[in-house]
């Protein structure tokens, strides 16, 4: 069976499903805790540890959407809400009645941020939802379910957080039923240097389908470069994908000779190969891959994970790095 999304990170791989479903856990219960504050506090040491971890494995961008996920865990505004949302209630909630108050209060203000139609707003509203999971399997003492094999993971979407939590290695791609380029879960994908297909729709009855007939054991083939996604590939359609993927090698290899030289057409005519950057951070990688200069500043970014805006001094620094880079 195949299905079309959106390729949003190159490659090709092949592996069994691990299929990410926020209500499974791995068995390991923890104790509850019934105090939403106490939940907030360790959902956000528990996203400052990631992105540290993240940071020290010199992946910035996962370092800095984790970081700005602890600071939304304790958000006033989310904890307020769900603390009225507790008080309104006629009693005392239990564990999994409080964990749920939390899911839905997330959700709305997520469903909030979600309709000002912005693809970068849209994977913030991600973030409120994947902070508000974290805290609502703290109040009721669950943990998530990871993979132990190298597997590609399917998912509705795939929180960031949940992600950086699963061991080197043992994901191998990503394919998605939402999702965007700009997703958290496409940045992650480029990142890692594994393939990720986005917006795939039907992707997870096709999943439930396929393991119905196959007694749950389901193996899939993720293409990034054309956004397909096929379950149980045949011999000749993992051929003709590792032949793809061998040649897509071929040509990064002859991409990489060229590094350094002026980019220009046949005839001699200049043309500059420039960078899109977010951070001051991304220009090593931009020089890395031999880029002239910089032709788009996402300079927003510099206001994102912070409690306050840069002040006029933190910005001019910033340009200042990138220019004298």
């Amino acid at each position: 069976m195949e299905l079309s999304g959106v390729g949003a990170a190159p490659g090709v791989a092949i592996g069994p499903v691990w299929r990410h479903d926020a209500s499974a856990t791995d068995g390991a219960a923890a104790a509850p805790v019934l105090d939403v504050r106490e939940a907030a506090d360790r959902a956000a040491a528990e996203l400052n540890e990631l992105a540290a971890r993240r940071r020290a494995a010199h992946r910035a961008d996962e370092a800095d959407i984790l970081g700005a996920q602890a600071l939304m865990a304790t958000d006033p505004m989310l904890l307020e809400a769900i603390e009225a949302r507790v008080a309104a209630a006629e009693i005392p909630p239990s564990a999994e009645d409080l964990a749920a108050i939390v899911e839905t209060v997330a959700g709305e203000q997520a469903e909030v941020i979600a309709s000002l139609g912005d693809e970068t707003l849209a994977a913030r509203a991600a973030d409120v939802r994947d902070v508000g999971a974290r805290i609502a399997r703290i109040v009721a003492g669950r943990s998530i379910k990871l993979p132990d094999v190298p597997s590609i993971a399917i998912a509705e979407d795939l929180p960031p957080s949940v992600a950086a939590e699963i061991e080197d290695g043992l994901l191998l791609g990503i394919a998605l039923e939402r999702g965007s380029m700009t997703s958290h879960a496409a940045i992650l994908a480029r990142g890692l240097g594994i393939p990720a297909v986005v917006g795939a729709r039907g992707l997870l009855d096709a999943a439930h389908e396929v393991a119905a007939g196959a007694n749950g054991a389901v193996t899939v083939a993720v293409d990034g470069d054309t956004g397909r996604v096929i379950f149980d590939p045949t011999e000749a359609e993992r051929s003709e994908l590792e032949t793809l993927a061998a040649g897509r090698q071929a040509a990064g290899a002859v991409a990489r000779e060229l590094r350094g030289r002026p980019g220009q057409t046949a005839d001699g005519q200049r043309v500059a190969l420039l960078a899109n950057i977010g951070r001051v951070e991304d220009v090593d990688r931009a020089l890395e891959a031999g880029a002239e200069g910089v032709g788009l500043f996402r300079t927003e970014f510099l206001f994102v994970g912070r409690p306050s805006e840069p002040t006029e001094d933190e910005q001019v620094e910033a340009y200042r790095r990138v220019l004298e880079a």
